[in-house]
């Protein structure tokens, strides 16, 4: 992935450990991955 390149930068910035960058990333990861298929059907009823 390209986010284990910029990982040491990201942590560097969040001013936090490597691994807890990685934490970060992967939650992040996973919430956008889980909550995109769900997202339309809110967006569908507020058209209709």
């Amino acid at each position: 992935m390209v986010i284990a390149g910029v990982l040491p930068e990201i942590a560097a910035d969040l001013r936090v450990s490597e691994p807890a960058a990685g934490r970060l990333v992967t939650v992040f990861t996973l919430a956008f991955g889980l909550g995109t298929p769900v997202m339309p059907a809110p967006s569908q009823a507020r058209l209709a």
